[in-house]
């Protein structure tokens, strides 16, 4: 990891601008520890940490909250309900005067709110304080030291920006990219900058102004840029985030010298008995959120080229029948007809399906 012991005063009183890290957590305790030790040796000097549990089994999110009381001098257990009306006067009083390594907060939605829900909790949170800047950090991500002053430095240096990314590279191969964010394309897919490329043939200074941000490590204005959609348990809110700030003229960037390591394979690899569940819930989800932002005939266009080009390369890579994609594609057009979101329990009947024989079911 990059050591700087450099911190970034952008206020014009010569103080760090408040930044709240939120991060999700989801029964994925040791995943979240080891994400959290990052973001304490960071070298930003004025933000605060919040997680927020998605409902998580009783073990696993009293493991967590252990570590956090032996890790952190000052913690804070906000509900739901006091995390969105901005915490309590006795919790944030006991936060105020701390350091920014030694304080943090947990949020218990006692809930699986889905990712964008269980983001926006901590957001109504955050957006009852006087901070402009929140960090949304995925559980399985690992920070460089100076990560978060290289983003807050490109916030001071271009001050329109409403949001931004870091170059983020695999985990494991750790000189591999996984993206610097990208561009939504005319027919409303989106496609990675530098997704698999060596770090050597990468920029690592300066930054791209980029159309597509991904939300495993965003750092944002709310204020500005807005919440994220809850239309979607299950993907789709960061297109949908993208699509919004593009729409708006909003600018964006990747900032190369802002390095993360993320937890995601290179190679994502299901069993074909799920694999068309997943690939149901991506293009119904796809097309739902390009039907808010696209004419009606740029919208009946991207379904054809995104199925065209989708359905030949779903035969050939997962070896399933065709008649199984014949029925999952004829469901889509069915669901599209009457369907303007997916809730939990949708995505969940989703993601189980084969589309052996023609579905009836709806919920």
């Amino acid at each position: 990891m990059i050591e700087n012991n450099n911190t970034t005063d952008i206020n014009e009183d010569g103080t760090a601008q408040k930044l709240y890290i939120i991060i999700l957590n989801w029964n994925g305790t040791g995943d979240t520890i080891e994400c959290l030790e990052t973001v304490k040796e960071n070298s930003y000097d004025n933000y605060t940490t919040i997680v927020v549990d998605n409902g998580s089994e009783e073990q696993s999110l009293n493991a967590l909250k252990k570590w956090c009381g032996a890790n952190f001098t000052k913690m804070v257990l906000y509900s739901k309900r006091e995390a969105e009306q901005g915490g309590t006067i006795e919790g944030e009083k006991l936060l105020e005067n701390e350091k920014s390594d030694e304080r943090i907060v947990i949020i218990e939605n006692k809930d699986n709110l889905g990712f964008a829900a269980g983001n926006n909790v901590a957001l109504k949170y955050m957006l009852k304080s006087n901070a402009t800047f929140a960090m949304l950090l995925n559980n399985d991500t690992l920070i460089q030291k100076d990560s978060l002053v290289k983003l807050m430095q490109l916030f001071k240096q271009n001050p329109d920006y409403v949001a931004a990314t870091p170059q983020i590279r695999y985990y494991q191969p750790s000189d591999r990219i996984w993206n610097c964010g990208g561009k939504i394309t005319w027919y409303g897919n989106r496609k990675y900058y530098y997704a698999g490329k060596k770090v050597s043939k990468t920029p690592q200074t300066g930054f791209r102004r980029i159309t597509f941000i991904t939300g495993c490590a965003l750092i944002f204005k709310p204020r500005i840029a807005g919440m994220l959609s809850e239309k979607f348990f299950f993907g789709e809110e960061d297109l949908d985030f993208s699509f919004r700030q593009k729409i708006e003229k909003r600018n964006i960037a990747c900032c190369f010298s802002s390095v993360i390591y993320h937890k995601v394979s290179a190679s994502v690899k299901r069993e074909n008995v799920e694999i068309l569940g997943h690939i149901y819930l991506h293009y119904l989800s796809r097309f739902i959120n390009i039907r808010q932002y696209y004419s009606p005939f740029m919208f009946v266009l991207a379904i054809i080229i995104n199925l065209g080009y989708g359905i030949p390369m779903i035969v050939l890579r997962y070896r399933v029948n065709i008649r199984q994609v014949f029925n999952m594609v004829l469901m889509i057009v069915k669901e599209l007809k009457r369907l303007d979101r997916i809730d939990r329990e949708y995505c969940f009947n989703c993601l189980s399906e084969q589309f052996k024989y023609p579905i009836t079911w709806n919920t």
